[in-house]
């Protein structure tokens, strides 16, 4: 039987791995598969949402944050998970953080390295995740916008 650290580890991994699946699978669906229905997703930091224009406390339920997904689709996909790496787990608070670095490949061959960093809250299982915070990386991620717009032809 998985200790509850082991659980909301194997739980923490399955989500950050989903966006590979949800890529590969063309379905974004996989991105919730181990999120509550009620699973909020905030970004941070606040300089990244504010040079979107966006209001600093902007969270995406699960549907919201597929249907952004979806509609990316078409012009770029994950490519791999290169890293999992400074997973740690309080099981005290039921929380979790990670970082990960992705590639992503866009529709015309272009590679681009993608990092994060992760602070989820699980469920009293551990199973579910019931919170998000994803940091990005506040210059490289509109970089990656852009081309996604340019991409779709709506620059």
């Amino acid at each position: 039987m998985a200790t509850p650290r082991e659980t909301m580890e194997k739980t923490l991994r399955t989500f950050l791995a989903g966006y590979l699946d949800a890529s590969q699978a063309k379905d974004s669906t996989k991105l919730s598969a181990v999120l509550t229905p009620d699973c909020q997703r905030h970004f941070a930091p606040p300089s990244f949402l504010k040079n979107l224009g966006a209001p600093p406390d902007m969270t995406l339920d699960n549907k919201g944050y597929e249907d952004f997904f979806t509609a990316e689709l078409p012009v770029v996909l994950t490519k791999s998970v290169d890293g999992i790496e400074n997973v740690v787990i309080d099981t005290e608070k039921r929380t979790g953080a990670a970082t990960t670095k992705y590639t992503q490949e866009f529709k015309d061959g272009t590679l681009f390295p993608f990092e994060f960093a992760w602070f989820v809250s699980f469920d009293e299982e551990g199973t579910k995740i019931s919170k998000i915070l994803e940091w990005v990386d506040a210059i490289e991620t509109p970089k990656y916008h852009a081309k996604i717009k340019e991409l779709q032809g709506k620059e």
